[in-house]
């Protein structure tokens, strides 16, 4: 991804009206944004807000993890609880809910 209202994923995903995009850029940061490109297949994604600018002055574009998301449907807290390397570029993650119930007594 790259500072700009539009976006160039490495794979195309499938899109649907209203979706959501939220990233975990380089520095920690969280950015949710509105998908306005049309609903389809696509590789180039136009969001609102744009990313920042100097977002990404942590770190490269690469390392920004991101998840497409139904406005209706958005992510919920998981924790990490193991990292398959698939390839040199690509990993499985297995995670669980988490949620603050867990924590309290």
């Amino acid at each position: 991804m790259k500072a700009s209202p539009s976006s160039i994923l490495r794979e195309p995903v499938e899109t649907r009206a209203g979706d959501r995009i939220l990233l975990r850029l380089a520095d920690g940061t969280l950015h949710d944004a509105a998908v306005a490109t049309a609903a389809g297949k696509t590789d180039t994604l136009t969001i609102t807000p744009p990313v920042p600018a100097n977002a990404w002055a942590a770190g490269a574009p690469e390392n920004v993890i991101w998840r497409l998301y139904a406005a209706a449907k958005p992510p919920i807290r998981a924790r990490v609880v193991s990292v398959e390397p698939l390839s040199a570029a690509r990993y499985r993650l297995t995670a669980v809910d988490d949620v603050d119930a867990y924590y309290t007594g």
